[in-house]
Parts: C-alpha cells; sequence; structure tokens
C-alpha cells in the first residue's frame, strides 16, 4: 500500500485527531467479534502501512455485513477516524 494514499490518516494519528473524515486502503490482517451491544458492529483490522493499524468498526445496523471479508484482502476505505494510541 503506498503512504501517499494514507498519508490524512497517518497525519490524523501523529496529530492525535478524531472525528477526521479520512479515506485509504489497506490489507486486513485479523477478524474480530461483532460487537453487539447498541448498534451492531462488524470489527476487524486493517494494516495501512509498516507502523500503522486501524480498527475498523463497520455499522451493520446500518449497512450491509461484509460477508466476504477474508483475513489477507486489500480494501479501500472511507470513514470517521478516531484517534487512538495503537493506530486509530
Amino acid at each position: 500500500v503506498h503512504d501517499d494514499v494514507n498519508r490524512s490518516i497517518v497525519d490524523a494519528f501523529e496529530r492525535r485527531q478524531s472525528d477526521v473524515w479520512v479515506e485509504g486502503a489497506g490489507l486486513v490482517t485479523k477478524l474480530l467479534p461483532d460487537d453487539n451491544k447498541g448498534s451492531r458492529h462488524q470489527k476487524f483490522l486493517v494494516r495501512i502501512n509498516e507502523k500503522q493499524t486501524l480498527l475498523f468498526a463497520h455499522n451493520i445496523d446500518l449497512s450491509n455485513r461484509i460477508d466476504a471479508l477474508k483475513i489477507g484482502d486489500t480494501i479501500e476505505f472511507k470513514g470517521e477516524y478516531v484517534f487512538n494510541p495503537k493506530g486509530g
């Protein structure tokens, strides 16, 4: 994945920003159990560069579950970035 594709995410992480609209691409590294408390979310991890992994919380009450998603898939995404010390 090219670093320039994910520059806005890296910048938001370095500035500890949240509520920033970003888009990028990365490699799915782990599928996590769904979060069924409140709005339901499909959760998974995506590596966007050598140093940074993002936790995705895909709202499956508002959009369809991504049933075909598997480890090793390369995905493109758009969404709201929320900072956390592990990557966002």
